[in-house]
């Protein structure tokens, strides 16, 4: 696998899913995060703690071989976020290894199979998160004249359901 993206775009998505990834976990392979082509010209960032998935697409500038990688979250990102803007390229190697090029900058990361990291579910339905925002925005939008403050109140795996209370602000 070999692929060119942006920095910027490369970071905002590691940062994005990196944060669902536990770096101290009973099972390395969930501090890891799984770099694949979905097309020609888009890659799918993955991460998981077996709880939560995270999926992120991101666009490409070139992808003259495609594949999958998996390499150590926290790792990949900090190194990311250190680089100087412009594109980054990724070039998977013999024996797992990556390699991150960038300007005048060149990491090896130790990467593992794909086949080791976990089966991630399907996405049934595929809703845009500024949907789910623009639900909460309208909610609140009604209650603004009563001054609440929403809070959890709790989730009843039982009922499933989940319920909100609210407090007034004094």
């Amino acid at each position: 696998m070999k692929f060119t993206i942006t920095k910027e775009d490369l970071q905002r998505e590691l940062a994005f899913v990196q944060s669902v990834v536990e770096r101290r976990n009973m099972i390395p392979v969930l501090a890891n995060v799984l770099i694949e082509s979905v097309s020609a010209d888009s890659i799918r960032i993955n991460g998981t703690d077996l709880d939560v998935t995270i999926r992120a697409d991101v666009q490409v500038e070139t992808m003259p071989t495609q594949g999958a990688i998996c390499v150590q979250a926290r790792k990949l990102f900090d190194i990311v976020r250190l680089l100087s803007n412009g594109p980054v390229t990724f070039t998977k190697e013999e024996n797992e290894w990556v390699t991150v090029k960038s300007d005048k900058s060149t990491f090896r990361l130790p990467g593992i199979a794909r086949e080791t990291f976990p089966d991630l579910p399907t996405f049934q339905a595929r809703r845009p998160v500024h949907t789910l925002r623009s639900k909460v925005r309208d909610h609140q939008r009604g209650h603004q004249s009563h001054y609440y403050r929403w809070a959890p109140a709790g989730f009843d795996r039982n009922q499933e359901r989940y319920s909100i209370s609210h407090r007034r602000s004094a």
